[in-house]
């Protein structure tokens, strides 16, 4: 999984091992690369405006409510204990979730496998291009709608 340093993920560590599994976050309206981000990776997910739970609001300071849902309504006082906030830190958990999914069901799944289903299982690409580069690299967008 990579951290939120824009760049090339190959000159990162953990994003550079040899058998791991590359995230990068995506904006949450555009479908499009997050700046926060890093770039030459196996997949993206949401890092923009991810709802999470929070105690900022609501009536019971405390309490933790976790949401599974992005909505568009982030910081809404009537939806008690929601936020949202950005980074990577969201993308690479919710990817690293999917995959623990899917191996509660398939327990010897290689990582080619795994890889194979994540890229089934995707919504589309998405391409970028870093300034001042003449290259694109593409990954593609993981679905968290189900």
């Amino acid at each position: 999984m990579t951290w939120g340093q824009p760049g090339d993920a190959r000159y990162f560590s953990p994003a550079n091992a040899p058998y791991g599994i590359t995230v990068a976050g995506s904006n949450r309206d555009t479908d499009t690369h997050w700046m926060g981000s890093n770039y030459r990776v196996h997949f993206y997910a949401p890092a923009q405006r991810v709802e999470s739970a929070s105690t900022e609001y609501g009536p019971t300071l405390g309490r933790w409510l976790v949401r599974t849902e992005l909505s568009s309504d982030c910081f809404n006082p009537e939806r008690y204990f929601d936020s949202c906030t950005s980074g990577t830190s969201f993308s690479s958990p919710i990817v690293a979730g999917l995959i623990a999914r899917f191996l509660q069901t398939n327990p010897s799944a290689t990582r080619s496998t795994v890889m194979s289903w994540l890229n089934s299982e995707s919504l589309m690409s998405i391409s970028y291009q870093p300034p001042g580069s003449n290259e694109s690299y593409a990954a593609r967008l993981v679905n968290v709608t189900d």
